[in-house]
C-alpha cells in the first residue's frame, strides 16, 4: 500500500480513520483494548502485551512486519562529566546486566551478546523483540 504525505499526515490514514474504532493514547490502553475485545488488531509495546498474556488474556502477538524501535542515551556536547557519563553508558551496556532485563519486562537486550551468556531462558529469549530471528522479521524505524 502506498501512502501520499499531505501536510505531515498521510492521506491513507485520513481515509481509514472513520473505520477505526479507537487510536490508543497510552501504553496501558493498547493491551486493555485487546483484553476487552474492543479491538481485534493493535500495534503496541510487546511488554504490555506479554504482561496481558501472562495474566491469562486470550490475545497473541507477532513480530512479523513489526516496527523495530530503540531508544538511546545522549551526552550533550561540552558536558562537564562526559567521562563519567561514558563510564555509566558502558556499564549499562554490559551483556550480563542486559541479560537480566527480561526477568522484569520482556524488552530484549540491545547488546546482542547478552543472548550468548546462557542467562536468558531459551523459551523466553525466543519471545523477545531483539532475539535475532524476531528482529529479522521487523522493519527498523528510521528517524530520518
Amino acid at each position: 500500500m502506498r501512502c501520499r504525505v499531505i501536510g505531515g499526515r498521510t492521506a491513507r490514514i485520513r481515509e481509514l480513520k472513520p473505520h477505526i474504532a479507537v487510536f490508543w493514547t497510552s501504553g496501558a490502553q493498547q493491551a486493555q483494548l485487546m483484553m476487552d475485545g474492543e479491538v481485534e488488531l493493535s500495534t503496541g509495546w510487546n511488554g504490555r502485551f506479554d504482561a496481558a498474556i501472562a495474566a491469562g488474556s486470550p490475545i497473541a502477538d507477532s513480530y512479523n512486519q513489526g516496527l523495530l524501535d530503540v531508544d538511546c542515551f545522549g551526552i550533550p556536547k561540552g558536558a562537564p562529566n562526559k567521562d563519567s557519563a561514558m563510564e555509566l553508558l558502558a556499564e549499562l551496556s554490559r551483556p550480563d546486566y542486559q541479560a537480566n532485563l527480561p526477568q522484569y519486562i520482556t524488552y530484549g537486550p540491545t547488546n546482542r551478546t547478552a543472548y550468548d551468556l546462557g542467562i536468558i531462558d531459551a523459551d523466553l529469549a525466543e519471545r523477545l523483540p531483539s532475539f535475532p530471528a524476531n528482529a529479522a522479521m521487523q522493519v527498523p524505524l528510521d528517524p530520518e
